[in-house]
């Protein structure tokens, strides 16, 4: 859309941009951090169990619309394309590999989560990185304010 190009030229623009990235960061940290400060209920799980099929749509959804994903087959696949292969078919094998892969991993990730879901349902965990959570982004923040435009 041009935005970069638009804030390369235009101080207003670049500030404004700032000024809302900072004031959402700080609207984030402030809500981590009464999140930290707030008592919880006992007996409700922090972590909920996610909806099926809710969860799956989702995932595929934010991939889907995910430009990052589109921009990366395009520009990364083709160098691993032999000289007179059929194009399609071997980026889709390429692409199957890849997704096989990255769904490989994640599974393993998960998979290596489970033992740490009762210290994230525990009363003190959850709140202690809630803290520091929203020190850090306010922090961000405060650093974003600070910073100044080179160039």
């Amino acid at each position: 859309m041009g935005l970069g190009a638009v804030l390369a030229v235009s101080e207003l623009a670049y500030r404004c941009l700032q000024l809302a990235g900072a004031a959402y960061l700080i609207w984030l940290g402030i809500g981590m951090l009464r999140g930290a400060f707030r008592a919880r209920e006992p007996g409700v799980p922090r972590v909920m169990a996610p909806s099926a099929p809710n969860w799956f749509l989702r995932g595929v959804m934010t991939n889907l619309l995910n430009p990052k994903v589109g921009v990366f087959y395009i520009s990364f696949l083709p160098q691993f394309l032999p000289v007179g292969v059929p194009v399609v078919p071997f980026s889709v094998l390429l692409a199957g590999i890849h997704a096989s892969m990255g769904l490989i991993f994640f599974a393993a990730l998960t998979a290596a989560t489970v033992p740490f879901q009762n210290a994230l349902n525990g009363p003190r965990l959850p709140r202690l990185l809630d803290g520091v959570t929203g020190s850090v982004l306010i922090g961000f923040a405060l650093r974003l304010l600070t910073e100044r435009r080179v160039g």
